[in-house]
């Protein structure tokens, strides 16, 4: 099949689309942050998902020709695009003083909120980006969803599905929970794969693995015991 490397010129959109240069987003603690917002035309009427764009390079000046082409784009196609500065970076109050701060990220968690209570947003919100922006597109989690995942459930129900390994343990929303004196949660993969927290020891372990076997039953006794005992090294 032949293939073309030609660039497509868009020479027209499949909706209207209006720009509103910049609004205030309000933060927890009284700062604003300043967006760039595109929306189709009839998003107050009709409303649209939101698409997060979160970096600190000023939409005033530096992305400006960039977002001007990208953003209008998507939101002609049924989307509302939303470009921010950064705290502290741009037109947004306050001091950038690190890459991926906890700051940065509780603000991304007040600007999805913020984005889904709005008329023009249906509610559901997504982030886009490359460098920074991707970075903050895979950190950014509200700390109640974390907190959530955390309390685990029925202890009593998960005994019941017989995993012998994880004795007191529970599950809940794709995380398995220890409830043990650590605070642990997992996330496991059939083959040995594991993203291991543990929140007393501020540590977290990402295994790859491909065991032959679709069981971590098998790795459970010796992986488990590791873990743990890294932990408690690491907390000396």
């Amino acid at each position: 099949m032949a293939t073309s490397d030609a660039l497509i010129t868009i020479s027209s959109l499949p909706r209207p689309v209006r720009a509103i240069e910049n609004v205030w987003i309000p933060m927890r603690d009284g700062a604003r942050l300043a967006a760039r917002i595109w929306l189709p035309e009839n998003a107050d009427a009709e409303p649209v998902p939101a698409i997060l764009e979160y970096i600190p390079y000023r939409k005033r000046d530096f992305t400006r020709h960039r977002d001007s082409i990208m953003h209008p784009y998507v939101a002609a196609n049924g989307y509302a695009c939303v470009r921010v500065d950064l705290r502290g970076s741009g037109d947004s109050d306050g001091v950038l003083t690190d890459e991926y701060t906890q700051q940065e990220l509780d603000d991304g968690c007040d600007v999805i909120a913020w984005l889904a209570a709005q008329p023009w947003c249906s509610g559901k919100v997504g982030m886009i980006g490359i460098s920074w922006g991707g970075f903050n597109g895979l950190q950014i989690v509200p700390r109640a969803v974390v907190d959530d995942i955390r309390k685990g459930a029925s202890q009593a129900d998960f005994a019941k599905a017989g995993f012998k390994t994880l004795p007191g343990w529970s599950y809940r929303d794709m995380w398995w929970v220890s409830h043990d004196d650590h605070g642990v949660f997992e996330a496991r993969g059939i083959h040995g794969q594991a993203i291991y927290i543990d929140p007393k020891a501020e540590m977290v372990i990402a295994r790859f693995a491909s065991y032959p076997l679709a069981a971590n039953a098998h790795l459970d006794p010796t992986t488990l015991p590791a873990f743990r005992a890294l932990a408690e090294h690491l907390m000396q």
